[in-house]
């Protein structure tokens, strides 16, 4: 998950979705990750994680946290 390519389709997929208001862009990024609606305690995590990253850009990085998350990697 540290490849360049990794980062770069995380850095897109992050700037895909820049434009909307943080809840709006966890909740879209959680879905196009996951195909699921992000639970409140999701939403708590990831505005945690977004507040407290400390430098970049926690919404890449946040996006590389979803493509590590056992629903992207395997199909149920």
């Amino acid at each position: 998950l540290n490849d360049p390519f990794v980062h770069a389709r995380a850095d897109a997929l992050a700037r895909r979705v820049a434009a909307l208001p943080p809840q709006r862009r966890i909740e879209r990024l959680w879905r196009l990750c996951t195909g699921r609606p992000p639970t409140p305690a999701e939403v708590a995590d990831a505005r945690a994680f977004v507040a407290s990253y400390p430098k970049g850009d926690p919404w890449s990085a946040w996006v590389r946290v979803l493509f590590a998350s056992n629903e992207f990697c395997h199909v149920d």
